[in-house]
C-alpha cells in the first residue's frame, strides 16, 4: 500500500522531471565535436551538467516526510502496521531508484551527443575517465537525495527541505569533485575521491534510514 502511495505522489513530478532534462539534454547546444578533442572542455561540461542534475534528487525527497504532515495523513500511515523495510523500501528506496534511473539515462543521453562520429569520444578521452565522472555524478546524486530526505524528516514545510537538503548535499557531494578537477585536467582519475562520496553516501543513507525509523517507532507509541 505505502508503496503504491509514494508512486502515485511522485509519479507526476518524475515525468516532469523527466521531460525537462531529456528534452534540455536532447536541446542543449554541444557546439562543435572537434572541441571535445581537448578533455580540459569534456570534462567541465560533464560536471557543469552534472550540478544541474542536483536538482532531481532534491525535488524528489523534499517530500519524503513533510509532505505527510502537509497533506494530514502522518496520523494514518504511522497508525498501519508495517515492516521497517518496506516503509524505508518506500520511504528511500523508490526515490533511490528513480534518482539513478533518470540520472543514469540523461547523462547517457549527454554522452552520446558529445561522441559524435566526427570525434569518438573514446579517441580523445581515456574511458576510465568517463567513467569516473559518470559515476561520481551519480553517487553526488543520491548524496544529495539522502541528505534531503533527512532533512524532510524535521523540516516543517517540503520548500524549506528542498532549500536546505540541496544546499547541504551540494555541499557535500561537490567538494569531492571540485577537489578533483585538477588531477582530471592531467588525464588522472582520483579514484580516492570517489571512494570519499561513497562514504557519505553511506553515512547519509545511515541518517536518513535512522531518522526515518525513530520517526516511525515514535509516532507508533504515541
Amino acid at each position: 500500500m505505502i508503496f503504491w502511495k509514494e508512486w502515485r505522489s511522485l509519479r507526476l513530478r518524475f515525468a516532469v522531471l523527466a521531460a525537462f532534462y531529456g528534452i534540455t539534454a536532447l536541446l542543449l547546444p554541444i557546439g562543435s565535436y572537434r572541441e571535445y578533442i581537448i578533455f580540459d572542455v569534456l570534462y567541465l561540461y560533464l560536471i557543469m551538467w552534472g550540478a544541474g542534475l542536483l536538482f532531481i534528487p532534491a525535488i524528489l525527497g523534499m517530500d519524503a516526510y513533510v509532505g505527510e504532515r502537509d497533506q494530514e495523513t502522518e496520523d494514518f500511515l504511522l497508525s498501519k502496521p508495517m515492516s521497517v523495510i518496506k516503509f524505508l523500501a518506500a520511504k528511500i528506496g523508490l526515490r533511490f531508484a528513480l534518482t539513478l534511473l533518470l540520472t543514469g539515462t540523461i547523462i547517457a543521453i549527454t554522452l552520446i551527443r558529445v561522441s559524435g562520429p566526427g570525434a569518438p569520444l573514446y579517441l580523445s578521452t581515456p574511458p576510465y575517465l568517463i567513467w569516473y565522472v559518470t559515476l561520481s555524478i551519480i553517487v553526488g546524486q543520491l548524496v544529495v537525495l539522502m541528505v534531503t530526505v533527512a532533512i524532510s524528516v524535521r523540516a516543517p514545510f517540503q520548500s524549506t527541505a528542498l532549500i536546505i537538503g540541496a544546499s547541504l548535499g551540494a555541499v557535500v557531494a561537490g567538494l569531492p569533485l571540485l577537489d578533483s578537477t585538477w588531477q582530471l585536467s592531467m588525464l588522472q582519475a582520483p579514484w580516492g575521491s570517489f571512494w570519499l562520496l561513497m562514504v557519505l553516501l553511506v553515512l547519509t543513507s545511515a541518517l536518513a534510514s535512522t531518522l526515518l525509523v525513530t520517526r516511525e517507532a515514535g509516532r507508533s507509541v504515541t
